[in-house]
């Protein structure tokens, strides 16, 4: 699922072995766009994830949501002079 700024776009997959298949999508647009300056955002995303639950039933669905990497938090540190294999005993 990716909530973006004109709509909320979902798909449903299935796996088989090696093979992953799109067996349905749907995209429910927002009322207006979120970057509009008189749109309240979370209640606009609020609305257009009601509109996607009423129209799939998500409820047994193991869902995952994309977010933009603006959103994320990245830390970066100095890390002191160690073998390449033990690196991953440090950053613990």
């Amino acid at each position: 699922m990716e909530i973006g700024s004109a709509a909320v776009k979902a798909l449903l997959l299935t796996r088989d072995d090696s093979e992953v298949r799109v067996l349905d999508h749907i995209i429910v647009p927002h009322p207006k766009v979120l970057s509009a300056p008189d749109v309240d955002e979370a209640e606009a995303i609020r609305l257009s994830l009601g509109a996607l639950v009423s129209q799939r039933n998500l409820r047994k669905a193991d869902v995952a949501i994309t977010a933009p990497g603006s959103a994320g938090f990245a830390r970066f540190a100095k890390l002191p002079p160690v073998e390449p294999k033990k690196v991953p005993d440090i950053v613990k």
